[in-house]
């Protein structure tokens, strides 16, 4: 049996459920041999056609040798080592999908605590991804993660992630922000030491470099502030950009524009001067704005700004298959 996860992952499905090492008590005495019940529940679904590879977890269990007396049946193997042999005798024949429902994090805070570790983690992996790039690129030493991974890893214990460890879920997130500011910072110094060794010559004005940290190409908005009123975008061709930009309080402008790029690599881009100035108008009518994905129209009716929303057609089935109902909807927005 074969699992495949959502993003593509591939989990064997070869072990059995872990053996629950902690006996049924009555009057202070075992009634029964958790390992000898568990195997007689295998037998019974006809799990011991095979060999199995069973989960044993001994938890505050003392393994003497009355314990290891018990598994003398057993080869006590490294799953790491077992595992990948035994795929390799019996390859997967079937698939499975499953999920599960709930998160274990539980208590005050524990929203704000799972954030703060994703973004840990995904800030140690960024800053991984570009010390490989500097090494490929610049043949520069990659500096080590280690110290970032054992804070991340530390705040992912059992008691931390309990309902009622609030005083403990209020350092544990402490520590995974700075965890996620040393990594940003070590992914910054990396970064700088490869823009330092981009050609920059081939292009006019300010350049922009992108950086892409999985191995696959990316598309993205790109929101920057230049001082520069009539901004235009090239990228690393020539090719001027379609690109938005507003004005500000403080005489900058704002500059957003969707960029693209290759996988575990990045994309220059120049602004500079020559483009369409922003400019305030009045629009009379319905105004519609439309993309592959979706069409909005906004209009006018007396103190109310209504709009109505609808799905295109090629992106109904996409949507279908998340469970999701198309549907079209209006929003009505008091003006202020």
């Amino acid at each position: 049996m074969n699992w495949q996860g959502l993003d593509g992952t591939h989990v064997p499905l070869y072990l059995a459920r872990s053996v629950d090492e902690t006996p049924d008590l009555v009057e202070g005495e075992p009634l029964s041999d958790p390992l000898e019940t568990f195997l007689a529940d295998q037998e019974i679904v006809g799990r011991l056609h095979e060999p199995p590879i069973v989960l044993s977890i001994p938890d505050l269990i003392e393994t003497d040798e009355d314990w290891m007396t018990r598994r003398q049946e057993f080869d006590l193997v490294l799953l790491d080592e077992a595992l990948p042999e035994r795929m390799r005798q019996y390859p997967p024949q079937s698939r499975a999908r499953f999920y599960a429902n709930w998160s274990y994090i539980e208590g005050l805070r524990s929203e704000e605590l799972s954030r703060a570790n994703r973004r840990a983690e995904s800030s140690a992996l960024r800053a991984e991804a570009l010390g490989a790039l500097a090494l490929t690129l610049l043949g520069r030493q990659p500096e080590l993660t280690d110290p970032i991974w054992k804070t991340i890893l530390k705040t992912q214990h059992h008691d931390v992630y309990c309902f009622g460890a609030t005083v403990l879920k209020d350092k544990t997130i402490g520590w995974l922000r700075e965890a996620e500011t040393a990594a940003t910072r070590l992914a910054g110094s990396t970064a700088w030491a490869i823009i330092s060794q981009v050609d920059h010559a081939s292009g006019v004005g300010q350049p922009v470099i992108v950086f892409n940290t999985v191995p696959h190409a990316q598309k993205a908005l790109l929101e920057l502030e230049a001082e520069i009123a009539d901004p235009l975008v090239v990228d690393n061709r020539g090719t001027s950009l379609p690109n938005e930009a507003v004005t500000l309080e403080d005489g900058t402008t704002r500059v957003r524009f969707v960029v693209e790029t290759v996988g575990f690599g990045y994309q220059t881009y120049w602004v500079r001067s020559g483009g369409e100035q922003a400019t305030v108008g009045e629009h009379n009518g319905p105004l519609t704005f439309e993309n592959e994905f979706y069409r909005a129209t906004l209009q006018t009716s007396g103190a109310e700004l209504l709009g109505s929303e609808s799905i295109q057609a090629n992106q109904l089935a996409a949507m279908d298959s998340t469970g999701l109902s198309p549907s079209s909807r209006e929003l009505h927005l008091r003006e202020r």
